[in-house]
């Protein structure tokens, strides 16, 4: 990051959120970085000019088709949308695509231990919804 006096970008951080949604009228995202102010000239209100590199395609995509039958391999989208509310209710969000897919995209920091959680709690989500269906 450069104040609008600084010549490059002298100020390191760290990009600790960025929305996946871009403004198609501005171009622009959302999104959040922490930076060190050892010296107290980052103030609220200041125009400063960010290079944020980052790479595009690069993530965890986990996908989990939900189907009335081995056999058929027909779509349930009730039981996925079933599915995903129960898991909501747990605390873990994600969606569902073309109706029947669970989704989960976490980004490439998850830790063994999220990501067993996050599995652990689709699983029971699974079988309540199986039992309730």
């Amino acid at each position: 990051m450069a104040l609008a006096t600084d010549s490059g970008f002298p100020h390191a951080g760290e990009v600790d959120y960025a929305s996946n949604k871009v403004d198609a009228s501005t171009g622009t995202f959302e999104g959040r970085a922490v930076f060190d102010n050892p010296d107290g000239v980052l103030l609220p209100g200041l125009f400063v000019r960010l290079r944020v590199p980052f790479s595009r395609g690069r993530g965890l995509l986990l996908g989990i088709e939900i189907v009335k039958s081995c056999d058929s391999k027909e779509p349930d989208d009730a039981r996925a949308e079933a599915i995903m509310y129960r898991a909501l209710d747990a605390g873990l969000s994600f969606k569902t695509t073309m109706g029947n897919v669970l989704t989960l995209t976490p980004p490439l920091t998850v830790t063994h231990n999220d990501m067993f959680n996050a599995l652990d709690i689709i699983e029971m989500a699974i079988r309540d919804a199986q039992a309730s269906l």
